[in-house]
């Protein structure tokens, strides 16, 4: 089946670019020579719509970056977010035809990313506010806008591709090692922190005293602090008052 086309020629970041539509109606109502389509097409090829949508995104980082959430702004933004996606998906058409709007990887992050804003919005219980940790992917927009991010980014995609064998030996040297270590030091890093024998009493054994547990250093969740790894150890500093008082 033979799908026309048309292309669009204009600027984008000093460079000329060049945009590809699809001939057919998009949404099944706006024909290439609709006057509202031809609209949405000029203003998705204007440079200065890529920067405005830019400084949005700008914005929005600088607002998911706050420690209270402005619900009012995020309103906003999202209502920014959608008109670009409304304004794309009527210059290319949402997804039938070959260069709409969801046929471009690119645009999949974006359409994720307000779906979930849509869903989140009143919701305060359950795993739904969950969803409001898309937000962040919000700035990941900035790649779908700029030409030499997608250059960089479609790079790394396909080195990762070319070290998979690279990557797969590595991890299988690790996990030999990892064994090896596990059965040579399964068990032996049990030492716990146990408070100090009276220096005149030598009646009672030090084997018999270290392994009494009521002798122990214990936290706050009863369980005894393991002084036998390094993260055991780094914790020790942690409960010393707790233990110098708790031993006197």
């Amino acid at each position: 089946m033979v799908c026309l086309t048309f292309c669009v020629v204009s600027k984008r970041f000093r460079k000329n670019y060049i945009h590809r539509f699809t001939a057919t109606k998009s949404w099944f109502i706006f024909s290439p020579w609709n006057c509202l389509r031809q609209r949405c097409i000029y203003l998705s090829t204007n440079q200065y719509f890529d920067y405005f949508v830019m400084t949005t995104i700008l914005l929005n980082c600088v607002f998911l970056a706050m420690s209270e959430t402005n619900e009012e702004a995020e309103y906003i933004f999202l209502a920014v977010y959608t008109w670009e996606m409304v304004v794309k998906s009527i210059a290319k058409g949402f997804i039938l035809n070959k260069y709409t709007y969801l046929r471009n990887p690119w645009n999949w992050l974006d359409f994720v990313v307000i779906t979930s804003g849509y869903a989140t919005i009143g919701m305060e219980v359950g795993n739904l506010a969950g969803l409001r940790t898309f937000r962040v992917l919000r700035a990941l927009k900035t790649v779908s806008i700029m030409p030499g991010l997608k250059t960089i980014i479609n790079a790394l995609l396909h080195s990762f591709k070319q070290l998979a064998e690279v990557m797969t030996l590595t991890i299988f040297c690790l996990m030999v090692f990892a064994l090896f270590a596990l059965q040579v030091y399964m068990g032996e890093l049990r030492n716990k922190c146990v408070r100090h024998q009276e220096p005149n009493d030598t009646q009672i054994d030090w084997f018999e005293w270290t392994w009494n547990s009521s002798n122990w250093a214990f936290n706050e969740a009863e369980e005894p602090i393991i002084c036998g790894n390094v993260t055991g150890a780094r914790l020790v500093f942690l409960y010393l008052a707790d233990v110098q008082s708790y031993f006197r």
